[in-house]
C-alpha cells in the first residue's frame, strides 16, 4: 500500500521517503503501539475523500497500479455494511454512512454492483473510471466469496514492499 501512495508523493528535500516508510513500517507493526479499527475507521467518508480520491486520481491519470488501493476500497465497502462476516453488527461513527453510504454499500455486496457506492463516496468522475470500479469489484467478490482472512493471507503471499504487481491476485 505504501509503495503505491508514495507514487503521488512530491519530493520533500532532505526526507527520504524509504526511510520514512519504514519508519511506518516499524511503529505500526510494535504490539505495544495499538489503535481499534473501529476508532481508525471513523468518519471514513471524509477521509476516503480527502485522501484515498486524489491518490486515485494521479494513479489512473499516470496508469499506474492501484491494486492494494483498490482492495482498501473494496473493504471499506464490505466495512460500511455494518456487519462483520458472522453477519453480527459493526458501530460505524461516520454521519454519511448510516443515510447514505451504508444501504449503497449493502447493495453492492449483494448484487456485485460498487457504482452507486463509489459515486457518494468518491464523486461521479472516479466512479465512472472503469479501471477504478472493475479493480474495487474485483476485489468485493473475492472479500465475499473468501472472507477478509483468506484474501488477506493471499496478498501477504503475493505482495512484497518492493513489489506492486499490475492487476493482483485472481
Amino acid at each position: 500500500y505504501l509503495r503505491e501512495t508514495v507514487m503521488t508523493v512530491h519530493e520533500v528535500k532532505g526526507i527520504s521517503l524509504d526511510a520514512y516508510q519504514d519508519l511506518l513500517l516499524q511503529r505500526f507493526s510494535n504490539p505495544k503501539i495499538s489503535d481499534m479499527i473501529q476508532r481508525l475507521c471513523e468518519d471514513g467518508s471524509m477521509k476516503a475523500s480527502s485522501f484515498w480520491k486524489p491518490v486515485l486520481e494521479d494513479h489512473i491519470a499516470g496508469e499506474n497500479p492501484f491494486t492494494l488501493i483498490g482492495l482498501a476500497t473494496a473493504g471499506w465497502i464490505r466495512y460500511s455494511t455494518g456487519k462483520d462476516e458472522a453477519g453480527e453488527p459493526i458501530v460505524i461513527k461516520d454521519p454519511a454512512m448510516a443515510h447514505i453510504l451504508a444501504p449503497l454499500a449493502e447493495h453492492a455486496v449483494a448484487h456485485g454492483n460498487v457504482g452507486p457506492f463509489l459515486e457518494a463516496a468518491f464523486g461521479p468522475s472516479l466512479a465512472r473510471m472503469t479501471v477504478f470500479s472493475d479493480e474495487v469489484t474485483r476485489w468485493l467478490q473475492m472479500l465475499v466469496e473468501k472472507g477478509a482472512a483468506e484474501v488477506l493471507e493471499e496478498v501477504r503471499g503475493v505482495f512484497s514492499r518492493d513489489a506492486v504487481p499490475a492487476g493482483g491476485l485472481h
